[in-house]
Parts: C-alpha cells; sequence; structure tokens
C-alpha cells in the first residue's frame, strides 16, 4: 500500500509534515531564489516523484513555511565596498545614490546653518 491510496487528508498532513522548515525559506537576493534558512537548498524530492503529488503539493510549501526576505548588506557595509554593488539593478543603485544625495544636501544646509545663521540673507 503506497502513499497514494491514502485518503487525500492524509496525504496533505504527510506532505506538510514532509515540507515544513523549523525556520522557514530565505529569499537570496544575489541568486532571486529560496532557500532554507541554513541555506540549503529547498527539498522537493517528494513532489517529483509522481504528477499526483506535484499537483497536490504545488502551493503548500509557501503555505507552510514563512519567508524571509534580507537586504543584500549586512552590518551598515557600504555597498560600493562589496560585489554587492554590482548585483543591484540599474534603478536601485540610481535610488540607493539619490538617498545619498539627499542625505549629504541636508547635512551641507545643515554645516551652512551653523556657520552662517539661519537667515540666508545677512
Amino acid at each position: 500500500m503506497g502513499i497514494h491510496c491514502l485518503p487525500r487528508e492524509l496525504r496533505d498532513e504527510i506532505y506538510c509534515h514532509y515540507l515544513r522548515e523549523h525556520d522557514g525559506y530565505a529569499y537570496m537576493p544575489r541568486t532571486h531564489r529560496l532557500r532554507c534558512m541554513n541555506g540549503l537548498p529547498i527539498n522537493f524530492s517528494l513532489m517529483y516523484t509522481c504528477k499526483l503529488f506535484a499537483t497536490e503539493m504545488q502551493a503548500l510549501p509557501l503555505k507552510v513555511n514563512t519567508v524571509t526576505f534580507q537586504t543584500f548588506l549586512a552590518g551598515g557595509e557600504h555597498p560600493t565596498s562589496s560585489d554587492e554593488w554590482t548585483s543591484w539593478s540599474r534603478a536601485g543603485r540610481y535610488d540607493f545614490l539619490l538617498d545619498r544625495l539627499d542625505f549629504i544636501r541636508e547635512e551641507a544646509f545643515a554645516a551652512a546653518a551653523s556657520v552662517f545663521g539661519r537667515d540666508p540673507l545677512h
């Protein structure tokens, strides 16, 4: 008697138990893929055994696991000092540079105000 002979509800419980990862999944920005939180690939072997299992398990991995999205950089590392900068999209780099430019402008205005006072006309 194989698993395919069991009632659907029981098969669903087996699928959920098989797919559930203790810490869930993590999105890896460099590869644009989901992995187990420990960095190992997600095990879909049972899904690949037959069409029935593939169909029944299709949406379960994301239903039974949390997905954590992490940023490219850890610990305040500056993106231009790492190879992460090259993996950002052009829009991502542009957005980052605009944010930096706004920050530098604010710092410049604050420095000018402390030197020249609050009224720029005097």
